[in-house]
């Protein structure tokens, strides 16, 4: 039988009580500390009469109070479903009624979203506050967070199995109504040890997690940290370069994972010599996910960070931490550039499905299977609907082509796919040719004035200096068959529109710059 994060958690306050466990801005958690109030938080739980398998609503942006409540929750043996306070407020009341949370902690959120959250609910619904919110809503019934300081600090009896339904993490919805990914501390904890084989991280290392813990991988950085006893640095989410650079320093990071926005403002700060210098002593690794890099951005930061491993890391909502990890030696990027690799131990990617009228070369669904798959959409679940995704797979709807090694290179998203005159085009093929113009920091094409089932293609750019529109349509005539050069290009004086990951939005960009 597995372990469980509580035990993982045990184990090191036990062998390094004193060592930093969690850093959020002033704020330092020592693993007893960890330890001790996160089981006072779990006897809180009890004593309201929360169940093994009931559903507990989060509710705060990232900070120390996030982790402490998700570990109480999986202590009591519960399952937690952590919504971001930016998600819309319909969108959270309708995950919250699907999964029917039994309770909802809310830390640091905006007054009026919570209250039409507790309004949304009339039966009794146990609701816990931190005193501000507290003083502000006057709630019956809710509890205030330090209710529990005086509860019990000792580890409880039985703090359940790996295997338990440990959190319900919900899709974007980006192609659809979000669903609720049922995920087990065991696939987290196979994920982190797979991933662990690979970067050989020791106790010594340090984490910056500037993802939304309401993420999946977000979530799978807290675990990869807490499992192996290492310091995890929390941060709001994406700061200004000079802060986040700052935090590299003083925290001495190890590795650090976000997506290609990420590092684009990490490279801003190339020229700060001195700074460099003192990185040089810590940060080993950049890991780049949650969404497609170009080729350009790897030798970027190669030069720049030319003692790094750079890593390029694939996943899903589904699949708990990375499903596929490829490492790019320091200082030598190999022809490959680009690949996620082949799989990990545990996890290990397949060629899918793919269109009948596509030819075997065409791009195919890639489809995972393994240990760190989720168990089942909370919807299914509850319905008694059991697939067995670990060993039959799971379809990501991810494209990708796969050369003679084996080896997987995203090709984009069957969502996203483009039809034009009856050919089907890959947005990165179009944005790959565009960003290696010069100067061109960011582009995002997509599909616009869809017709029957035919469309256009629209681009829109963002630059560091004035480059003509007529310059790039050139580019793209020169190295992009003719049905694949945009119609309409547009740029933009400021950063493209990101979503709460930091991934480009495409239906941003459409509603602002094509109002459709």
């Amino acid at each position: 039988m597995s372990m469980t994060l509580a035990e993982y958690i045990k184990k090191s306050a036990e062998k390094t009580p004193e060592k930093e466990a969690l850093v959020f801005a002033d704020e330092r958690v020592s693993y007893s500390e960890l330890e001790m109030r996160t089981n006072r938080m779990a006897r809180f739980f009890l004593k309201l009469g929360i169940k093994k398998g009931e559903r507990i609503g989060l509710l705060m942006p990232n900070c120390i109070e996030n982790v402490l409540f998700f570990i109480a929750v999986l202590k009591a043996g519960a399952i937690e479903v952590n919504l971001g306070p930016d998600t819309q407020t319909d969108t959270i009341i309708q995950a919250f009624k699907r999964v029917e949370i039994s309770a909802l902690i809310c830390i640091k959120t905006r007054v009026e979203k919570v209250r039409k959250i507790v309004e949304a609910f009339p039966e009794t619904l146990r609701v816990i506050l931190d005193t501000e919110l507290q003083s502000s809503l006057n709630l019956p019934n809710s509890l205030i967070t330090g209710d529990m300081e005086n509860e019990n600090p000792e580890t409880l009896p039985n703090p359940g199995t790996g295997a338990d339904p440990a959190l319900i993490q919900f899709t974007s919805g980006t192609t659809g109504e979000p669903k609720g990914a049922t995920l087990t501390q065991k696939s987290f904890i196979y994920a982190t040890k797979a991933r662990n084989e690979i970067l050989e991280l020791d106790e010594n290392s340090s984490i910056l997690n500037v993802l939304r813990l309401s993420h999946s991988c977000g979530k799978s950085l807290l675990f990869d940290a807490l499992i192996l006893g290492q310091v995890m640095v929390l941060s709001k989410g994406f700061v200004p370069p000079s802060a986040f650079l700052k935090t590299l320093v003083n925290e001495n990071i190890t590795i650090i994972t976000g997506p290609p926005f990420l590092f684009e403002q990490l490279l801003k700060l190339k020229n700060n010599q001195q700074v460099m210098e003192q990185l040089r002593s810590s940060l080993k690794f950049l890991e780049i996910g949650l969404a497609g890099a170009h080729e350009s951005l790897y030798s970027r930061l190669g030069k720049a960070f030319p003692w790094t491993t750079i890593i390029n890391r694939y996943g899903v909502t589904e699949n708990a931490g990375a499903a596929s990890i490829m490492c790019y030696a320091p200082n030598k990027l190999p022809e490959n550039v680009g690949t996620c690799g082949k799989g990990t131990s545990v996890s290990f990617l397949e060629t899918g499905r793919t269109a009948k009228s596509a030819s075997e070369t065409s791009p195919r669904e890639i489809c995972i299977k393994g240990t760190t798959l989720m168990i089942g959409y909370w919807d299914d679940l509850k319905k008694g609907r059991y697939t067995d995704y670990q060993n039959t797979g799971f379809y990501t709807s991810d494209l990708a082509k796969i050369d003679s090694s084996g080896l997987f290179y995203i090709f984009g998203r069957k969502d996203d796919i483009i039809n034009v005159a009856g050919e089907k085009v890959a947005p990165k093929t179009i944005e790959d040719v565009i960003l290696q113009i010069p100067g061109i920091l960011e582009v995002a094409a997509f599909g616009i004035e869809a017709r029957h089932n035919d469309q256009k293609i629209g681009a829109c750019f963002y630059a560091k200096n004035n480059i003509v529109i007529q310059d790039i349509r050139q580019h793209c005539a020169s190295n992009l068959p003719s049905y694949m050069v945009p119609h309409v290009l547009k740029a933009s004086n400021k950063d493209l529109p990101k979503n709460q990951e930091g991934k480009i939005s495409r239906k941003m960009l459409r509603e602002e710059f094509y109002h459709l």
